[in-house]
């Protein structure tokens, strides 16, 4: 499945269009006080057969976790 991850400092958001993404980043602009080239946006494909998909979860979550232990 295609979708957008919103990145800038701190912060990942995914958006399922592109349209999405576009608001997501006017929202964290906002939250974070940053400027509008602080955030990037780049198109991602999220697995949906159930192994593949329970590896990219568990992946967010080691990036959480290792977020969490810093």
């Amino acid at each position: 499945m295609r979708c957008y991850l919103v990145k800038g400092p701190g912060a990942k958001r995914y958006a399922a269009t592109n349209a999405d993404a576009r608001t997501t980043r006017e929202e964290l602009v906002e939250q974070l006080g940053c400027k509008k080239k602080d955030i990037e946006i780049e198109q991602t494909d999220v697995p949906t057969a159930k192994a593949e998909l329970l590896d990219f979860i568990n992946g967010l979550c080691k990036e959480l976790d290792k977020n969490a232990a810093d």
